[in-house]
């Protein structure tokens, strides 16, 4: 656990221009809110267009902000983790306060733009708010536009946080990964289990395209031999993979020397290589798979896999439409 005045001078070292290539940052074992606060204000930077010197706080605090954030010049961190918070002494309504913090230092300021835009991942392991703060963090997590991986490692998550975590899900469209490992009340019954699942599936997953992978890793704590089937989980994660794999390939330049059919109606030959690869589920990274170029024999088996999941069925006939109607 570092010190504030620690926390102070290590900002002053992530500035330099020799730590320009600095990307991951670990704070372990603080044990004061003041910590998690300092360390989170010594990550954020000034959103562009802003005055350092007369910035106004969103807490209102008559504080400056000036000496809160990494210069620019050095360190950009990509990766951001609070591993274990330790405190000195027992904290009353702990969890509540924890959550609240991270709200307002984080991702109330990351909805500005510009101040944590440069972080992709934040992680939290053993940082216990439990279900009350999985309510506080849930709707910011919701709107947050700027992280592709969370992870909340143990966290004291209980059974009836799952509303929560599936309102996380539901209406966030950037994560990608959401680790929940090491939270043992998900295991600690078969019919927990089946009600977690039932409800993550129902009120997050139904709803949502963009995340691919949502690990619920046993702890030793359950005392449970092996982890209940996740086949639920997997099937809409996997077709989440799957509509991933479409749209991203999509928007790519197209590949050189894939294979070519002659042209119809006239068009230019174009290869069918990577469009059979996405219909049959062998999907291939930097590939382009361009609708108008999938073989005609496929386009039901791609509707099938499409059709299993109605939030996918919508994006991808959005995409297709001029396509199918032509």
């Amino acid at each position: 656990g570092l010190s504030l005045t620690s926390l102070v001078l290590l900002k002053v070292a992530l500035g330099q221009p020799a730590c320009r290539g600095i990307e991951e940052l670990d704070f372990v074992n603080l044990w004061s809110m003041d910590q998690v606060r300092a360390a989170l204000r010594m990550v954020r930077r000034q959103p562009p267009g802003s005055e350092s010197d007369n910035d106004e706080r969103l807490d209102n605090s008559a504080e400056p902000a000036r000496d809160d954030n990494i210069d620019k010049q050095g360190a950009t961190i990509r990766t951001l983790k609070f591993t274990a918070f330790r405190p000195r002494e027992r904290m009353r309504g702990a969890g509540r306060a924890l959550a609240e913090l991270l709200v307002q230092e984080f991702f109330d300021y990351a909805k500005r733009g510009g101040c944590y835009d440069h972080v992709a991942e934040f992680h939290l392991h053993a940082y216990p708010f439990g279900s009350v703060g999985s309510q506080v963090l849930a709707p910011a997590v919701a709107q947050n536009t700027t992280l592709n991986v969370l992870r909340l490692q143990d966290c004291d998550l209980q059974s009836d946080s799952a509303t929560s975590v599936a309102q996380m899900i539901r209406h966030n469209t950037t994560l990608q990964v959401l680790d929940l490992s090491d939270n043992p009340y998900y295991l600690s019954s078969d019919l927990t289990w089946e009600m977690t699942v039932k409800v993550l599936i129902r009120h997050g997953l139904q709803h949502n395209t963009t995340l691919l992978e949502l690990p619920l890793m046993v702890s030793r704590r359950t005392g449970r031999k092996a982890l209940p089937s996740r086949t639920k989980l997997d099937k809409h994660l996997k077709l989440n993979r799957f509509a991933h794999a479409y749209f991203v390939a999509t928007a790519l330049p197209k590949t050189r020397g894939s294979s070519t059919v002659a042209p119809r109606n006239g068009g230019n030959a174009t290869g069918h290589t990577e469009s059979t690869a996405l219909a049959t589920g062998n999907e291939t990274k930097n590939h382009r798979c361009d609708s108008m170029e999938l073989i005609p024999a496929l386009w039901p088996k791609l509707l099938g896999r499409a059709a299993i999941k109605p939030s996918i069925l919508h994006r991808f006939v959005q995409d297709c439409a001029t396509v199918l109607c032509s």
